[in-house]
């Protein structure tokens, strides 16, 4: 990923970002709620031991999760565009290399999960059975394809997108990749050690990508492209 060179974010854009930089509290409101009620859930099930491993992921489910990041979107939404942003502060571009590059990203997150994974089965962290936990083959055509459009749209420019452009000029890279990935995990901790295996190194390479591009459309594309083979292999 590190040979790719997209053209830098334009001057006047990078300014705007600067001018917008939010303050902690446009955040702390942002992140939680988007994603408060899925952390609070997550831990929930955490401290219950209750990890997820054979999760099946049915019409409602996928329904009820699609409803539930719609309309997170559109109160998050309404409240960025009073406080100022625009959509084209989360650099949504799409093209043709772009999404090659989603490909490209998309793969090296199925070989972080893969080697990860080898690793915690040989010295014994998880059993074969705890790693490809969600079923989600019975989903119709319809729910399948809106879920691989909807979530990766829903996590990538809140978790990722937002998080590097309101900390962007008065904080370190580094600040908003760590911040992107401990919320990724926290509400992700449901899945137990398999889910550690599958987000750490996605949010990581997620977060990093954004940096390094600072494209959306990659992240996004990857996303969709790993829950469509995801429910594909599950089928």
């Amino acid at each position: 990923m590190e040979s790719a060179d997209f053209d830098r974010v334009p001057k006047e854009r990078m300014q705007r970002s600067a001018d917008r930089t939010s303050p902690a509290g446009e955040v702390v409101v942002v992140l939680v709620t988007a994603f408060g009620y899925l952390v609070l859930m997550s831990l929930a099930m955490a401290a219950g031991g209750r990890f997820v491993t054979g999760y099946k992921l049915d019409n409602a489910g996928a329904a009820g999760l699609i409803l539930y990041e719609l309309v997170a979107l559109a109160i998050v939404g309404t409240f960025l565009k009073s406080r100022g942003w625009t959509l084209r502060d989360f650099n949504p571009e799409i093209s043709w290399r772009l999404t090659g590059a989603g490909v490209l990203l998309a793969a090296a997150i199925l070989a972080a999960n893969w080697i990860l994974a080898v690793l915690f089965m040989a010295v014994g962290l998880i059993g074969a059975e705890a790693y490809g936990f969600v079923d989600a083959g019975g989903l119709g055509v319809a729910l399948f394809t809106a879920l691989c459009i909807v979530n990766p749209v829903f996590e990538e420019a809140l978790v990722v997108g937002y998080v590097a452009e309101a900390l962007r000029d008065r904080h370190p890279p580094l600040l908003a990749v760590n911040l992107s990935v401990s919320i990724r995990l926290l509400y992700h901790l449901y899945q137990g050690p398999a889910g550690v295996i599958a987000v750490v190194p996605a949010g990581l390479l997620f977060a990093f990508a954004y940096q390094r591009w600072n494209r959306l459309w990659p992240l996004v594309f990857a996303h969709g492209l790993l829950d469509a083979l995801g429910i594909l292999n599950s089928r």
